[in-house]
């Protein structure tokens, strides 16, 4: 990786990712794309042309499955990244697998990526995961997507069983808010309309893929607005006092006033430091460190943001949605609290309220117990964190709106999650509709209880109104997290 980005630095970096569902042609693809580009090493074919041929052809997917098991049962468990370069950009490619057990690789991949490739076997048209796919790939906010209508030749690159299947995906991109997907028929085994036009498919006139990876246009990190969040302070002496961490989005120069978020403290760049290299400069992916002129109180988790911007969110209280990785179902995981790891923050948190769950049978939001919800489900919740925490909504900003949440106990990640917004006071407190709060009273005494705790016992008096909300304001904070 590293050798890569340093030998091609000057070229644009694209990150793609080939999702689909099983046995769709995902590793075929990816092989044929890379030999056609003349991005195999000479060594790696003849070891694939020794292991394996299929009718007198490459087996395409050895190029790409790595793992021993993948070989063996021909299919894709991990995320296999490979690398491709051209006269005009260079390509980081994130294979992912299909399996409906494995989706969260696939989520994994999308958080990062600027364009989608979804491919769809032409034999078994569209499937739940190629629904789910192409949702995930919506949410985590990949604008550019195109689906893959693969293994034409086995219908003899018969038009209509493409037409039929670009019209149901394009109904279902949709819904989803996609209105511009790129549909393309191919053969990945052949070579059809991947790298090379086909005389087979001479009734489609649109691009390659290799021709709509080469000029689809993505947006830059740089133009988006800067964000740094702290990674740790180094103190080597009493002299230096610098942080550390990766410029996430934007730019910053040396003499910038900034914001230090959830203080909302002001400083000034002094240096930015980039190994021994003093920078003018850092720009979106550089990691460095930066020194202020004044002495601030700043530890791992603040955001660093421009001094003009006032976007920035800071909130204990959040809209997002999860799509949910745990095999257990949302309520035997809801019993404890959560860890949320949000950018370089880490800490308590819990799902106040489970709001609705995707179907992706009718695309339609609905009501569902705690206990209904299983592994992939997609749901909108809303959170609580132990301590403000400073964030966009996702659209805004894939990075500092996106968290996973880790199981107490077990340390597993159970769900990833994007921000949408914070949650109203009006909301938060609709969530206090959940509490089994009762109130007892006779001639001189008030007793509250909340899921059957006494939180209360006091004489009546004048003020006796105003106790009562306090007391079940305050009992409900310290009992959601």
């Amino acid at each position: 990786m590293h050798l890569f980005e340093k030998k091609n630095k000057s070229k644009e970096m694209i990150r793609v990712m080939t999702a689909g569902s099983v046995d769709d042609g995902k590793s075929t693809f990816m092989g044929r794309l890379l030999y056609d580009t003349n991005n195999v090493p000479q060594d790696q074919i003849l070891n694939v042309e020794k292991r394996s041929k299929i009718d007198g052809e490459l087996d395409f997917s050895l190029f790409t499955d790595g793992l021993t098991a993948e070989k063996e049962q021909k299919i894709t468990i991990d995320v296999a990244y490979r690398y491709l370069t051209t006269s005009n950009r260079r390509y980081v490619f994130a294979d992912v697998p299909g399996h409906v057990q494995y989706t969260r690789n696939m989520a994994t991949a999308a958080s990062d990526a600027d364009i989608a490739l979804l491919l769809i076997d032409v034999r078994g048209g569209i499937t739940e995961q190629t629904k789910r796919h192409l949702y995930i790939a919506s949410i985590f906010g990949v604008s550019n997507i195109a689906v893959l209508v693969n293994k034409m030749d086995y219908h003899g690159y018969d038009k209509t069983y493409f037409e039929s299947i670009k019209k149901e995906i394009t109904i279902f991109g949709k819904m989803c808010g996609i209105n511009n997907i790129q549909c393309i028929p191919i053969s990945a085994l052949k070579g059809d309309m991947v790298f090379n036009r086909s005389d087979k498919l001479d009734w489609y006139s649109g691009p390659t893929v290799y021709e709509y990876l080469e000029n689809i246009s993505v947006s830059e990190k740089e133009t988006l607005k800067f964000r740094f969040p702290v990674q740790c302070v180094l103190r080597p002496h009493q002299d230096f006092r610098g942080y550390a961490g990766s410029v996430e989005s934007g730019h910053v120069r040396v003499g910038d006033f900034i914001t230090v978020s959830p203080s909302l403290e002001k400083g000034r760049i002094k240096d930015i430091f980039s190994g021994k290299n003093k920078l003018r400069r850092a720009t979106s992916g550089d990691s460095v460190v930066i020194t202020l002129e004044e002495e601030r109180d700043i530890s791992r988790g603040d955001m660093f943001t421009s001094a003009r911007d006032e976007s920035l969110i800071i909130s204990n209280k959040i809209e997002a949605t999860l799509l949910w990785f745990a095999s257990d179902t949302a309520k035997e995981n809801m019993s404890g609290r959560y860890i949320i790891k949000h950018t370089t923050n880490q800490m308590f948190c819990s799902v106040l309220e489970i709001k609705s769950t995707l179907s992706l049978k009718d695309f339609a939001y609905r009501k569902l117990s705690p206990e209904s919800i299983n592994l992939n489900d997609i749901c909108k919740v809303s959170i609580r964190t132990e301590r403000d925490i400073s964030f966009d909504p996702y659209v805004e900003n894939h990075i500092t709106g996106s968290f996973i949440l880790i199981h107490e106990i077990t340390g597993e990640t159970i769900a990833a999650g994007i921000i949408e917004n914070k949650l109203s006071e009006n909301q938060s407190f609709d969530n206090l509709k959940s509490k089994d709060i009762r109130i007892e009273t006779d001639e001189n005494t008030i007793m509250i209880f909340i899921d059957g705790k006494k939180v209360l016992e006091e004489k009546k008096n004048e003020d006796s109104s105003s106790t009562i909300k306090n007391t079940i304001s305050n009992e409900i904070e310290d009992l959601l997290i």
